[in-house]
Order: structure tokens, then C-alpha cells, then sequence
């Protein structure tokens, strides 16, 4: 239980102090500062830590055949991976990647088919991890993730929206938030 509760409060505590900061600073700048960036980042870290970490020490132990999790769980894993890393490459910039630098609206590439693949391929990659590892915890801490990013996205959005107007309107109707058809 010890993991979980980490996880979630890694994830709730600066998370919930970026997104209040996050909201504002779109609404007045058009980009978030450094502190928001930083406690953004220091919630998805700590937290992936904790579900990585939960997930090798197999917290709650699921009663799945061993080869079976460990295929299903590799390629799950893998296909986040590659999903997460095809996004963060296109995106060229770590200063755009993370709302610091807003200038461009990335639609083309992996994200002519998910408007939101970095955060897709991120949770399947724990996903998979969680599976090939069979840890119920780790499992529960990416549920609790994805929670968080539904939370997000909306601010996110809503931001586009003002600083791309009908172009993002156009791509949010063309694409699906994550993946499948809009």
C-alpha cells in the first residue's frame, strides 16, 4: 500500500500545484514558468519511479502465467515506448515538449493519428512494464496516472484552443485525443 499512496502523492501534490500555476500562466503568458515545468516534471518523475519501482519489486503479485505477461507486457511496453519517443523526437524541442515555448502546433507525423501520443505511449510503456513484472501496484499507479492526465489535458486544451484558434479546432475534430477514430 506503501508504493501506492507514494505514487499518488508524488503524482497529486505537484501535479495539483502545476495544474492551479499551469491554468493561470496560460491564461496570462501563453506559456508555463519554470516553477510550474519543474513541479510538472518532478509529479510524472516521482511517480514513474514509484511505479517502476513497485513493478520490479512485483507489489501485489497478479496471477498471470509468467510467459504470458512477460510477451503481452514486452510488446505492450515496447509499442509505448516507441509510440513515447516518436513523439518527443518529432517534437524536436524539450522547450516545446513541456509548454515552455508555444509558437507552433505540432500536427503532423504520429500526431496526425493521437493529439496526445507522448502521454499515450508513456502510459502503455507502464502498462507493459506493470504486466511483464505482474505487480498489481504498478498497475494501479498507472491507472491513477491516467486519472491525472485526463485531469490535465482539458487545461492543456483549452489553452490550444485560445492561442491556435481554428486550426486547433480543426486538428481536435480530425484527431482523437489518443488513438482510434474520431
Amino acid at each position: 500500500m506503501w508504493y501506492v499512496l507514494t505514487g499518488a502523492m508524488l503524482l497529486a501534490i505537484p501535479g495539483v500545484f502545476a495544474l492551479v500555476r499551469a491554468r493561470r500562466e496560460f491564461a496570462m503568458s501563453g506559456r508555463v514558468s519554470r516553477v510550474t515545468f519543474f513541479a510538472m516534471f518532478v509529479s510524472y518523475l516521482g511517480h514513474t519511479i514509484v511505479t517502476l519501482v513497485s513493478a520490479w519489486q512485483s507489489v501485489w503479485p497478479l496471477p498471470l502465467n509468467p510467459m504470458a505477461a512477460q510477451v503481452i507486457g514486452g510488446i505492450v511496453g515496447l509499442v509505448g515506448f516507441v509510440v513515447y519517443l516518436t513523439a518527443r523526437v518529432q517534437f524536436r524541442s524539450f522547450r516545446l515538449a513541456w509548454g515552455l515555448e508555444t509558437n507552433q502546433l505540432v500536427t503532423a507525423g504520429i500526431y496526425k493519428f493521437s493529439r496526445n501520443p507522448q502521454m499515450m505511449g508513456w502510459v502503455l510503456f507502464l502498462v507493459g512494464v506493470g504486466l511483464a513484472l505482474k505487480s498489481g501496484a504498478a498497475l494501479l499507479l498507472v491507472l491513477i496516472l491516467f486519472v491525472g492526465v485526463l485531469t490535465w489535458l482539458p487545461v492543456e486544451e483549452r489553452f490550444l484552443e485560445q492561442r491556435f484558434g481554428e486550426q486547433y479546432r480543426q486538428y481536435r475534430n480530425r484527431v482523437p485525443r489518443f488513438i482510434g477514430r474520431r
